[in-house]
């Protein structure tokens, strides 16, 4: 987490050394807003991952199936990528959250996967071989998470980049400050939102048309420079939010 021009080097060689069709996939934490250091952006943004596969272990992580799920989809659709959930078989989910998962996968047009089949003992291989139709009378959760001045991390980074590609003027920095309020508020008026600078579910639907720029965070990789610090247009190392701490390891059942 935090290693922003890592991930960059990363994600630019692999996608060079497969090319750009090769399908590439992202699993990571499903609660985004839990590690506002993680470079989601990198990762899932233009020219990286095809596709979001957020590991929602539901029981590790103490929420309901339906709940983990909608988290899930609320935090993580704004990378405008493919998400095609993990759910669990080990740590001894109950039979019936296993085919809950799976009824819901159906409700959000996927198909369930599962870590892993070594942990899978009999009962669990039953229940996923078990016939399951949709959750009836269940729409797919299509919120999106809200943003609002003072707030960061990840997330606000990947904001600034579809304000960025508008034509806004400011840095990628992590941090939804004053330019970045008055961007969101030009940016609603422009589209015919209320322009109260919240990025809330209609604000990023609209913004979700946009191509973001992409940042090359790795041109100042072999440079000694503070996270945040940009010198003669080159990009910074990191934005500032990258040095956040994680808020939770959801998926280890335990705060770190």
């Amino acid at each position: 987490e935090g290693k922003y021009a890592a991930a960059d080097w990363y994600i630019r060689e692999l996608r060079r050394l497969v090319g750009p069709k090769f399908p590439l996939g992202l699993s990571s934490f499903p609660y985004v807003h839990y590690h506002p250091g993680f470079p989601y952006s990198v990762f899932l943004g233009p020219g990286a991952a095809n596709v979001n596969v957020p590991q929602v272990y539901w029981h590790t992580i103490g929420d309901s199936v339906r709940t983990s799920l909608e988290i899930t989809w609320e935090q993580n659709t704004i990378y405008k990528r493919p998400i095609r959930a993990t759910g669990q078989t080990w740590d001894g989910p109950p039979k019936r959250d296993l085919l809950a998962f799976r009824k819901f996968m159906i409700n959000y047009g996927s198909a369930a996967s599962w870590w892993s089949w070594q942990e899978t003992d009999s009962n669990e291989w039953a229940a996923l071989a078990r016939p399951v139709t949709r959750v009836a009378g269940y729409r797919a959760y299509s919120g999106k998470v809200p943003l609002d001045r003072g707030d960061r991390g990840d997330q606000v980074v990947w904001l600034q980049q579809h304000l960025i590609a508008l034509g806004y003027k400011m840095q990628p920095t992590g941090i939804f400050n004053r330019v970045t309020y008055r961007a969101v508020r030009r940016f609603q008026k422009s589209r015919g939102l209320g322009a109260d600078g919240v990025v809330g579910t209609r604000t990023w639907n609209r913004l979700m048309r946009v191509t973001p720029v992409r940042v090359k965070w790795s041109a100042a990789r072999t440079r000694s420079r503070p996270a945040g610090a940009s010198a003669s247009g080159v990009a910074p190392a990191a934005p500032l939010s990258a040095n956040l701490p994680a808020i939770r390891n959801e998926i280890a059942g335990a705060k770190p």
